[in-house]
């Protein structure tokens, strides 16, 4: 019952991480300002500087130089560098877990759903397996039929498709899938957000409907007593003796 989790690596890389980091932002905090130098000058003639873009230096000494010491940042780069490389480690390890294993086809490729086999959802189905027997076996020694099923997220379709959203839509265009699926799709990419409600959408969207058909209603009634008036029109016309005005 003892074993190493999957993601410690990614996770002592993650520490790994934080600790240069830290040290990266302290070495840029301690290089990238420029430090004042002078020779040929006592500190009694210049006194205390107050050093800004405004700040004149002089000196009555000709031999006296003020210059500025910048770092060369060679050593920052590294560091810099050094970062980038553990990001790369720590994404290129953790997309293992959920990545198909084996060469797909095109329709796998096309497909990329939780149905793909991945070294993450093997685990996820070792784990629920082995809780089931768990529970089967407990279920043995207190002389129960069932103490219950378990069932283990197995979505990791971490990648999706550019074009899979407008596929979808085409597919609710023509009736192939309901609403509800759209928009669970939806949340599942990361459209929707966490707070989407599918009962207050569908009453919102109720509510809008109606208004529509309600306008739509008023318009046509409106038409329907704009052709009346000019049907009269017309008959009050056609009434009037010749001659008349």
């Amino acid at each position: 019952m003892i074993g190493r989790t999957p993601l410690t690596e990614v996770a002592d890389l993650t520490i790994e991480h934080f600790q240069i980091a830290s040290d990266y932002r302290g070495a840029l905090r301690a290089n990238l300002f420029p430090v004042l130098t002078a020779t040929g000058v006592k500190k009694n003639e210049v006194g205390d500087v107050a050093f800004n873009p405004e700040t004149i230096l002089a000196s009555e000494n000709p031999q006296a130089k003020f210059a500025m010491l910048e770092h060369r940042g060679s050593a920052l780069d590294s560091g810099f560098k050094d970062l980038e490389s553990l990001e790369a480690r720590a994404e290129a390890y953790a997309g293992k877990l959920t990545k198909p294993t084996g060469t797909q086809t095109a329709t796998g490729e096309a497909i990329n759903t939780a149905e793909v086999t991945s070294f993450a959802k093997d685990m996820a189905l070792s784990l629920q397996d082995f809780l089931q027997r768990l529970l089967d076996h407990m279920a043995v020694w207190e002389g129960a039929e069932s103490l219950g099923e378990v069932q283990v997220n197995l979505d990791f379709a971490v990648d999706f498709a550019d074009n899979d959203m407008t596929d979808l839509q085409g597919m609710r265009s023509s009736g192939d899938i309901s609403r509800q699926t759209l928009w669970r799709e939806a949340r599942r990419r990361n459209k929707l957000g966490a707070d989407f409600d599918e009962e207050e959408e569908t009453r919102l969207l109720e509510e809008e409907q109606a208004e529509a058909m309600d306008r739509e209603r008023q318009a046509m009634e409106a038409a329907h007593a704009m052709s009346l008036e000019t049907e009269e029109a017309r008959a009050a016309a056609r009434s009037r003796p010749p001659g008349a005005s």
